[in-house]
């Protein structure tokens, strides 16, 4: 099963969130290429950012007790981000007929989608690994960058929201378990934070969507 009929599920249940349900097909894929083309603009600041986060956690780690698994975590994201970036590059010099773009739309995101959910997925094996730090300034700067990676995927993704789920959503389930099993009252009023502001980029991905569709139908006029 491929990350696209894995995050299928999720597609189904936005398109009835945002009321998609009556778009033709025409209409559908010029809106996920509306969607793509939004999204792709932030694509080399989103994996940059990344590569800054995880450079900088890597470097923290020097002369560390706990080093080991964290250093190749963050040496596996700098890598996946240099060959999202390289992906990217490539497909932006690859010149296609504006009419074929739409059509094309599946083909061309598939791979951003496969390089959110391995980004996601990695980010999301921190939090329970913060019980490890060997400093209180190394929880401070891997609290920070997962704040930031937060922020990050949420607004820069939230034009579309496949991809942004497959990145988000390894990370807040992770966040939600970490949280959840400390089970105090900062742990709990951080998760509760946390879950507001998921339900924060949702609604802004809904209106995103529902603003594109009517420049889709506009266009059809």
């Amino acid at each position: 099963m491929n990350s696209s009929n894995f995050l299928a599920p999720v597609r189904r249940m936005f398109d009835k969130a945002a009321s998609l349900g009556d778009l033709s097909q025409e209409a559908r894929a010029q809106l996920e290429y509306e969607q793509f083309k939004a999204t792709s603009r932030l694509v080399p600041s989103l994996l940059l950012g990344n590569i800054f986060l995880a450079s900088v956690n890597f470097i923290s780690l020097a002369n560390g007790n706990h080093t080991g698994l964290k250093s190749l975590i963050y040496l596996v994201l700098c890598a996946i981000c240099i060959l999202g970036l390289a992906v990217w590059s490539r497909m932006s010099r690859t010149q296609v007929p504006e009419d074929r773009k739409p059509r094309d739309i599946a083909k061309r995101q598939k791979p951003f989608i496969l390089v959110a959910l391995l980004l996601g997925s990695l980010w999301a094996t921190l939090p329970p690994l913060l019980g490890f730090v060997d400093t209180p300034g190394q929880l401070i700067l891997v609290s920070a960058s997962l704040a930031g990676i937060f922020c990050i995927g949420g607004f820069a993704l939230a034009s579309m929201p496949v991809m942004a789920t497959a990145f988000m959503g390894p990370i807040v389930a992770s966040s939600f378990f970490t949280l959840l099993s400390v089970a105090d009252g900062q742990s709990l009023f951080m998760a509760f934070a946390l879950a507001l502001y998921i339900l924060f980029i949702i609604a802004t991905a809904i209106s995103q969507t529902r603003s594109m569709v009517r420049v889709v139908r506009s266009g059809q006029e």
